[in-house]
């Protein structure tokens, strides 16, 4: 099998992500001012998709969002707007 890092740039929206199954999500991180996740793959496997939901400090995280995992925080427009990525499980 052969194991790669695959990047994906992010929209501050809901993200569908096509990426071989039991990918391990690295982190998300601000690179050019675009938010991107980084993933380990293992590029022979069959693609799953794979949803990263955002919120931002304070802000109320919906009941039917309550199934997910925490991933990074990132700092956007020098440090002005917190955002928190979560993987939906």
């Amino acid at each position: 099998m052969s194991s790669q890092i695959w990047k994906f740039e992010l929209d501050l929206i809901d993200n569908v992500l096509s990426v071989p199954e039991n990918s391990e999500i690295l982190c998300v991180k601000i690179q050019n001012g675009q938010p991107c996740t980084w993933f380990k793959v293992e590029t022979t496997k069959p693609h799953v998709n794979r949803e990263i939901v955002w919120f931002g400090t304070g802000q109320d995280i919906p009941e039917y969002q309550r199934g997910i995992s925490y991933i990074d925080t990132v700092l956007l427009h020098n440090g002005n707007l917190i955002m928190h990525a979560f993987e939906v499980l």
